[in-house]
């Protein structure tokens, strides 16, 4: 189940319906109180993998669409 959050994102950015799986922060899991995106847990290609996130990830950067946190400014067009 996604975060509440994320529900509008997802839907904004995948309006034709084509995401099979989305994940959010709960399917993660805690090193060093950080959370750790280990994207080779999936068990598939990640060739057809997006991690969407405010933070960029060193061990996926060609996966990674780094946007900027948003801070509820209704002007951010960055999405």
């Amino acid at each position: 189940m996604l975060q509440k959050d994320m529900e509008p994102i997802i839907r904004f950015i995948d309006k034709k319906n084509v995401i099979s799986h989305k994940l959010s922060k709960q399917h993660f899991s805690k090193e060093d109180n950080h959370l750790k995106k280990d994207l080779s847990r999936l068990g598939r290609s990640l060739s057809n993998t997006v991690l969407v996130d405010v933070e960029s990830s060193k061990d996926y950067l060609s996966n990674t669409l780094v946007l900027k946190r948003w801070k509820g400014d209704a002007e951010d067009r960055d999405l």
